[in-house]
């Protein structure tokens, strides 16, 4: 009865090293994608930057007219260390740059 049922077993290794979440939210034009901001924050460092999600996205007062906020969370790590103090603030820090070089702002 149960012969040919084999099943292919999938699994992934477990993370050696901890992720370091952090959010940021972005005010930019309400037609901006978030997919768009989301790019340029993965262009700073593909690889040590592991996820970004769209947590939130809101249009009102005290955002202004014309503008939404758009709150991200975005995980940073590495496989083979634990990110450094130092090398966190490098990566948050290019990260608030990146987004302001396109013209948006943090909030």
């Amino acid at each position: 009865m149960f012969e040919g049922a084999k099943k292919k077993v999938l699994f992934s290794e477990l993370q050696k090293f901890p992720d370091v979440p952090f959010e940021l939210s972005v005010i930019c034009d309400k037609t901006v994608y978030a997919s768009d901001i989301a790019d340029s924050i993965r262009n700073v460092d593909k690889k040590l930057i592991r996820n970004i999600s769209v947590i939130t996205v809101y249009e009102g007062s005290p955002v202004p007219e014309g503008s939404k906020s758009v709150s991200f969370e975005i995980v940073l790590g590495a496989d083979d260390k634990t990110l450094s103090s130092q090398e966190i603030e490098k990566l948050q820090n290019g990260i608030m740059d990146a987004v302001k070089k396109k013209g948006y702002s943090i909030r």
